[in-house]
């Protein structure tokens, strides 16, 4: 296709498609050393202010975690934490002994272990491993939260093999755990357990996503104190489910849920009544394909909340934008479908600017990777898409070329494919957020360095009346 054809489709795509989000993201590797990596987390490790990432890896059973260097997400070499964990499953980082700073818990499938790990000095020097249990059978996930309101953080534990959601008492505040107490066996091959205050009465109600019997439900914290009510089932025909999260996705003060059906790729959220009685679903994607893992964020910064998916089977992270009342998930865009079996995925602020970023594990080639949150075509990462950005992607000569998947961001791929083409172009300006200095620069100014392309494409770049999106005319 000729140049000027190209930039031609350009304009008319962007005629005919709606206002994208004005965000995109730049993918970054934080190591490729975590063999099978199941489970990731993000938490400030070495209190230096920023968010490290932990990670648990399943078959090289190990703990361990990167440090945040420079507060820009700039990752250091990987730091074990512990090999004793047979399939290690799920890790998540909390104070437990209430000393200030942040320990790492962990669950492991193959040894039935609950187990956590002391950050002795606060600096990311961990001590040996605690066993809390080693008869969790089939330890899927592993979650801290205060389910006896004392003021200390317990454990809850999914484990699947033997379908029980149980809690583990934290005795003295200090990591002290007493015995198993059952939620519930009734959730046939459970994958998931959260805590959230669910009917508003202040304590911690208790979420589980169960994949054999294909339901999602909740158990009520009865007393504030740890006693739990038998199982609300907010649906049977979730088809295998893997997981569930609460967050008020329709802004009404209340905890929402979003569940994720592996078999068939569905994305559902419940809309909650403020006392945990839940509406029918309603949809928020069709297409993530092996889905086992969900995250809420404000990622475009408009005031409420999008969410986060990770699909084994399709290779893919996406995210669904929640539009408000009119069309709360009409639009879904797709952060990278060239991962390999993502098994996790989280967001958190690792460059410090203030936005929600997006971190993976991969589970089929250990790789984790995070996805910096940026302004749609900002290839320098200066914070605006402007003249600047351009010129830097057509230097660097990968426009449209004869080699598959040589692209970053800064070469031109805003939108996740690893190519730098006409669709990319597309997206950053029918985002609108091309820069007002840059709205009258030529194209001959602009792509000066490419050779025969100034004498290809129209001369000038035009806003359109609407400010929505640019237009080569």
């Amino acid at each position: 296709m000729k140049r000027h054809e190209t930039y031609k489709l350009v304009a008319e795509r962007l005629e005919d498609r709606r206002v994208l989000a004005v965000v995109s993201f730049a993918a970054n590797a934080v190591g490729d050393s975590a063999a099978q990596a199941s489970s990731v987390f993000a938490a400030d490790i070495d209190n230096d202010g920023d968010l490290d990432i932990v990670t648990a890896s399943d078959n090289d059973n190990s703990i361990a975690w990167y440090p945040n260097q420079d507060g820009l997400g700039s990752f250091g070499s990987r730091n074990v934490i512990s090999t004793e964990v047979l399939g290690s499953y799920s890790v998540t980082a909390a104070d437990i002994d209430g000393d200030g700073d942040v320990d790492v818990i962990s669950a492991s499938l193959m040894d039935d272990k609950i187990a956590w790990y002391e950050n002795l000095d606060g600096a990311g020097t961990f001590g040996t491993q605690n066993v809390v249990t080693d008869t969790a059978d089939g330890a899927e996930s592993v979650r801290a939260a205060d389910l006896d309101g004392d003021g200390d953080l317990d454990l809850l534990v999914a484990s699947e093999i033997d379908s029980l959601v149980s809690w583990y008492e934290n005795l003295d505040g200090r990591g002290e755990f007493g015995p198993q107490h059952i939620i519930s066996d009734q959730a046939s091959d459970v994958e998931k357990a959260v805590a959230a205050d669910l009917d508003g009465d202040g304590d911690l109600d208790v979420l589980s996503a169960s994949f054999a019997d294909n339901k999602i439900a909740w158990y009520e914290n009865v007393d504030g104190s740890g006693t739990f009510g038998s199982p609300n089932i907010i649906s049977a025909a979730t088809n295998g489910a893997t997981v569930v999260i609460a967050a008020d996705l329709d802004g009404d003060q209340d905890l929402d849920i979003v569940t994720g059906s592996y078999t068939d790729g569905t994305i559902e959220w419940y809309s909650n009544d403020g006392q945990g009685g839940f509406a029918a679903p309603q949809s928020i994607g069709t297409n993530a394909i092996g889905v086992y893992s969900l995250d809420v964020a404000d990622m475009d910064q408009d005031g409420d909340l999008d969410v986060i998916s990770a699909a084994m089977n399709t290779n893919t992270i996406t995210w669904y934008e929640n539009g408000g009342t009119s069309d709360r998930f009409v639009l879904q865009y797709t952060v990278s479908s060239l991962l390999h079996r993502p098994m996790t995925v989280i967001s958190a602020d690792l460059d410090n600017d203030g936005d929600m970023d997006i971190v993976s594990a991969s589970s089929r080639n250990g790789q984790v990777t995070w996805f910096e949150n940026r302004v749609v075509g900002d290839a320098n990462d200066d914070g605006r898409f402007d003249s600047s950005d351009l010129i830097l992607v057509f230097q660097a000569g990968e426009y449209e070329d004869d080699t598959t998947g040589n692209s970053t961001y800064a070469d031109g791929d805003w939108n996740g494919d690893r190519e730098f083409d006409s669709g990319d172009l597309v997206l950053a300006f029918q985002a609108g957020t091309y820069a007002e200095a840059a709205r009258t620069a030529t194209v001959d100014q602009l792509f000066a360095l490419t050779g025969d392309i100034a004498a290809n494409v129209p001369s000038k770049l035009t806003k359109r009346t609407d400010n929505r999106w640019m237009k080569l005319c």
